[in-house]
């Protein structure tokens, strides 16, 4: 199952294409299929793994920096603001005041990617916070509650991302003061290293640019002054530098704009000269960083090559086989790891698609999902398309069907649409008149995530009943059809949201001790804050049950647990808690609490009135298996108090 994509992704034909990116190479066109099916892919692999509350995991310190780049990557990809994953992706971003530059500029990247109107007084104040923590043209580490004088040393990747923020601001109308990029531009070419001539190997450019005849000036950028060019702080300070032209414009003159433009000259003839895919030139990690890097120096400069090299066919070619089965891509070096993954694939991505250019060039472009359908040999081809609503409806009736029914025609009286034996929806026929191409469409708004089994069952007027009645009928079947739903916005997702680190947690708070009828020293997982650390029982846990006791009492209205696992890809990873019991200090019954009918739904159990509590017991009563039997969790327990 896709998702669907908005009209903004819709595919471009051969010659806009060409028409965006002049001088393309030929073979990238042919390559496209299996550029858009790798895209395809490594969207539905942020989908899957994005968070129950929201986001794709923190960076300590970094709130929210990951998730607005996911954010960024999947609407650059053409995913709509309005699907289920980027409204709950967006509900967690308005909800941070970041401080952090990058942070900030890639929340200033997403807010800006939605292209609404509706964002434009949080662009201005995200504005304001990278405003005010310009160190004179360059940005640092701001810590967090200081002032200037408190941020950390700048350096070129910092700031880099701080002018994409300014860039943002400036392409939403936003006024960007000429100091400040004035500053940046001046600031940015101090880290770059001094030119130096080489002989121009380059067949693109047989005319020796920036030099003598027959020589190439080059000059890369560093991390920090004086330090040694890489590939990607040389990418990082030509965008710089580029951007900087762009948000002056007219405002640009005399000195300045000559040194700009050496800067990016001598600066594009380095990355040609020393040019590589497979690895990040004079660095070897942020290899993914560099690829992203790579992409938007090219599209901003609207340049195809660096030196005698097609930087995105080159890429492509490389990313196409470092994509992971699971859609992902990441760093196999350096801080790689599952936590990187959605960092590394979203670079990835936008290098594919091409994402700093006006508009989107290539990627996969459906205006609806694949859909789902059952076996072509079926009685019914019933099939469906969507996630909330999903679409049902039937595409016809098989050929033997056709054939016994052939004289008077197929009369339906109804069509029932099934989940197992529960009834989803009914639609009417009217068998007065045969069938004629009727899709009997039902919309069903509520299944919850997960895999789902549904089939349809046809009321047919019996083929020897005369036209005008309805004295014998018989019933045809579907095969089974199974339907993953992946992607919906329900209630708890605001619920979910809250959930983890947050100040009204009270058990965090607390720092409570947690104890547990088996693999005891993981109970503290469930109260730790971190919704991606769960407490599993032992296998042999016929009646797991987790004590949580608080070093002194706390004033609560509500239990919020959550099961182990925090993904899509985790549903049915493990058993399904279908019921627990519960009970607080000393009391001597246990109440039964049933959990959510979703599996990253957040379960609440809501006291009749506040009471203080000190000690929480929680008792697995029902559970259905999953792919690890017998292993079954919670990810959060919490405390709140909340107005009713």
């Amino acid at each position: 199952m896709r998702i669907s994509l908005t009209t903004a992704s819709l595919p471009l034909v051969l010659t806009s294409l060409c028409a965006a990116q002049p001088g393309i190479h030929p073979e990238e066109l042919k390559l496209k299929p299996k550029i858009d099916a790798a895209i395809d892919k490594g969207v539905q692999a942020l989908i899957d793994t994005q968070h129950r509350n929201g986001s794709w995991g923190e960076y300590p310190g970094y709130v929210h920096g990951k998730t607005a780049m996911c954010a960024y990557a999947l609407l650059k990809c053409g995913v709509s603001p309005d699907s289920p994953t980027l409204r709950r992706a967006f509900a967690r971003l308005d909800s941070h005041e970041p401080y952090k530059t990058y942070t900030t500029a890639c929340m200033m990247l997403a807010y800006g990617a939605t292209g609404r109107a509706e964002y434009h007084d949080r662009l201005e104040d995200l504005l304001k916070r990278l405003l005010d923590w310009d160190l004179g043209g360059q940005w640092g580490y701001p810590r967090h509650g200081a002032d200037n004088n408190g941020a950390s040393r700048p350096d070129l990747s910092n700031s880099q991302y701080a002018a994409l923020g300014l860039w943002i601001a400036h392409k939403a109308g936003i006024k960007v003061p000429s100091g400040a990029w004035i500053d940046l531009a001046r600031i940015t070419l101090k880290y770059q290293e001094k030119p130096r001539d080489i002989k121009d190997t380059s067949s693109a450019d047989k005319k020796g640019t920036g030099s003598k005849a027959g020589k190439l000036t080059v000059a890369g950028f560093g991390y920090e002054r004086r330090r040694k060019a890489t590939g990607s702080m040389t990418a990082a300070g030509i965008a710089i530098l580029k951007i900087c032209e762009i948000g002056l414009g007219k405002r640009l003159k005399g000195k300045l704009r000559r040194q700009i433009a050496d800067g990016i000259e001598h600066g594009a003839n380095w990355l040609g000269h020393e040019f590589k895919i497979d690895t990040n030139p004079h660095k070897g990690n942020h290899h993914y960083y560099y690829l992203y890097g790579l992409e938007r120096t090219g599209s901003l400069l609207r340049q195809e090559q660096f030196g005698k090299h097609w930087w995105y066919l080159q890429g492509a070619k490389w990313l196409l086989k470092q994509q992971g089965k699971d859609g992902h891509w990441f760093e196999k070096k350096g801080h790689a790891g599952g936590a990187r993954a959605p960092i590394d694939t979203c670079f990835a991505l936008l290098f594919l698609r091409r994402a700093t250019a006006s508009g989107p060039t290539t990627g996969d472009a459906k205006t609806a999902n694949a859909g789902f359908a059952v076996k072509k040999d079926s009685k019914i081809a019933l099939r469906g398309a969507g996630q909330s609503p999903v679409a049902l409806w039937i595409d016809g009736f098989h050929e033997t069907i056709q054939k016994r029914h052939e004289e008077l025609g197929i009369r339906v009286l109804r069509v029932e649409y099934l989940l197992g034996d529960r009834v989803l929806g009914i639609a009417a026929g009217d068998p007065m008149k045969p069938w004629r191409d009727d899709t009997f469409l039902h919309r069903c708004e509520n299944l919850p995530l997960g895999k789902h089994v549904i089939h349809t069952r046809a009321t047919l007027v019996s083929p020897e009943v005369p036209p005008g009645e309805t004295t014998s009928t018989e019933t045809v079947e579907s095969e089974r059809m199974t339907v993953n739903i992946q992607d919906v916005f329900r209630p708890w997702m605001v619920e979910a949201a809250k959930l983890g680190a947050g100040d009204d947690n009270l058990v965090r708070r607390r720092k409570p001790m947690a104890t547990a009828s088996s693999n005891a020293s993981e109970a503290g997982k469930a109260v730790d804050g971190k919704e991606q650390t769960s407490w599993l029982c032992g296998a042999n846990d016929k009646e797991p049950t987790i004590t949580i006791e608080l070093p002194r009492a706390v004033n609560a209205n509500r239990l919020q647990l959550t099961q182990a696992g925090f993904r899509n890809v985790d549903i049915d990873k493990y058993d399904r808690i279908v019921r627990v019991a519960v009970a607080f200090n000393k009391d001597k019954g246990f109440q039964e609490v049933p959990m959510h009918p979703d599996y990253l739904g957040v379960t609440t159990h809501v006291f009749e009135s506040t009471r203080k509590i000190k000690k929480i017991h929680v008792r697995v009563l029902e559970r259905e298996s999953g792919k690890k039997p017998r292993r079954s969790g919670f990810s959060e327990i919490v405390l709140r108090k909340t107005k009713k």
